[in-house]
């Protein structure tokens, strides 16, 4: 039962590994209850039913084996990180781009699912900058991703009207 949780955090081959029900159970929880889904998805096709409506394309020629991430909500650019980056996501009017490159191709992007989010990142790696030192770049990466999935808290209603009139 995942209603207890407020994201997921799943490799897409792993997804892929599912079965029908356990994925019309994510689905599901996705949709109705808002759970988040953040999948990590480096290969050059969907291998998972829940990937299957990002497409991708492939980088053209890479030059270089680092890659340089710009976080488009505040143009934050991170430390280079040393990746092999092959591979983009097809931008379109369903998709919000959370994280480019240095050539504006979409790394990372969300999209609503109902009542959740899901978020696909074809960042391959980025366990390098903890051990450069750059645990800045790889706590913002990794914060700003979240806070863009994770179930929003439940707020309760509170109304008070006025004048309050005194009962005759």
């Amino acid at each position: 039962n995942l209603k207890a949780f407020d994201v997921l955090i799943a490799d897409d081959a792993a997804l892929a590994s599912l079965s029908n029900p356990e994925i019309a159970n994510i689905q599901n929880q996705i949709s109705n209850y808002g759970l988040g889904l953040l999948i990590r998805s480096p290969d050059g096709k969907s291998l998972s039913k829940l990937s299957s409506s990002f497409i991708f394309n492939e980088l053209p020629n890479q030059k270089s084996d680092a890659v340089n991430l710009k976080l488009s909500k505040d143009n934050f650019v991170f430390s280079p990180l040393k990746t092999k980056q092959d591979f983009y996501v097809k931008e379109n009017a369903a998709l919000q781009t959370l994280i480019t490159d240095e050539s504006q191709h979409a790394l990372v992007v969300k999209k609503l699912s109902g009542s959740g989010k899901v978020i696909l990142s074809k960042v391959s790696s980025t366990f390098q900058w903890m051990l450069k030192g750059k645990a800045n770049d790889y706590s913002k990466f990794w914060s700003a991703l979240l806070n863009e999935v994770i179930k929003p808290k439940e707020k309760k209603f509170e109304a008070t009207i006025y004048p309050i009139f005194a009962s005759q």
